[in-house]
């Protein structure tokens, strides 16, 4: 990923976003701290198509389907 300042970037802008669309992100900063990052479009729909840890738990099945109910004892004996 290509690290430019805002500056440069706005200077840049058609080759950012060449760059972006050939796959390659740039990271922008702005005294000296990251702010943004430029990636293609269909990079960002990807990204934003993502399942989220919510979503991905709630699509598990009621304990019907295919997995296998947790056995909530111990694996070891407690007892000394």
């Amino acid at each position: 990923m290509k690290t430019l300042k805002l500056r440069d970037a706005e200077t840049r802008l058609s080759d950012v976003i060449d760059d972006a669309l050939a796959g390659e992100p740039s990271l922008i900063t702005r005294d000296g701290r990251p702010e943004a990052v430029v990636v293609s479009v269909e990079v960002w729909e990807q990204l934003n198509r993502a399942a989220t840890f919510g979503a991905l738990l709630g699509s598990f099945p009621d304990g019907t389907g295919e997995f296998v109910i947790r056995d909530d004892r111990p694996a070891r004996s407690t007892e000394l």
